[in-house]
């Protein structure tokens, strides 16, 4: 019987598969606790805990059986493991993301410098803090065009008339908005 060998002694045969007084077939996966006796136990495609005294159970000799049923708990050990993990990395993923919006806020309140903000952000590969700016902008001027008609140049100006932001770094393409207005258009 499982219960009548000594905790201690019983880490040295474990995975066991056992059978229950009630007939079920189980896998008793490893020792929790050896003062207490505790096991984590794969049944009925689930992991318990128990302790080898509350349960009557018998090892199964049988090799099939024991193959067959050593399998069902290793998948159930891989999948709970990778949900286990899956949801570990989400916590840690947000606390790391919690302790880089924490610095920031603390630059952002003025008791970081940026350049204190910069070397912890590196010194603990997160990405760098960017500061976005909004810049709204006026552009006037005047320019001769040799062509056929004032309303012609006023259409093409209206239509191909742009700033040009090449030369101005890190510009989000996506956010660049302009109008542009002639105010008057006459022939020389």
């Amino acid at each position: 019987m499982l219960r009548d060998i000594a905790p201690q002694d019983l880490f040295a045969l474990l995975p066991a598969v056992v059978r229950t007084s009630g007939g079920q077939i189980g896998v008793v996966l490893r020792l929790v606790d050896a003062a207490t006796g505790e096991v984590e136990l794969y049944r009925d495609h689930e992991v318990t805990r128990t302790t080898t005294q509350a349960m009557q159970a018998e090892f199964v000799l049988d090799h099939a059986v024991q193959a067959e049923y050593l399998r069902d708990a290793l998948k159930e050990v891989q999948s709970t493991a990778a949900r286990d993990r899956a949801q570990q990395t989400l916590l840690h993923d947000r606390k790391l993301e919690d302790i880089r919006e924490y610095a920031i806020e603390r630059h952002e309140a003025g008791d970081i410098c940026r350049e204190g903000l910069n070397n912890f952000l590196e010194h603990f590969d997160f990405d760098p803090y960017v500061t976005r700016v909004k810049v709204k902008f006026t552009m006037t001027g005047s320019f001769v065009v040799d062509s056929d008609s004032a309303g012609a140049t006023e259409d093409d100006v209206n239509d191909y008339l742009k700033p040009d932001l090449s030369s101005v770094d890190n510009v989000d393409d996506q956010t660049v908005d302009y109008e542009v207005t002639v105010d008057e258009a006459y022939e020389l």
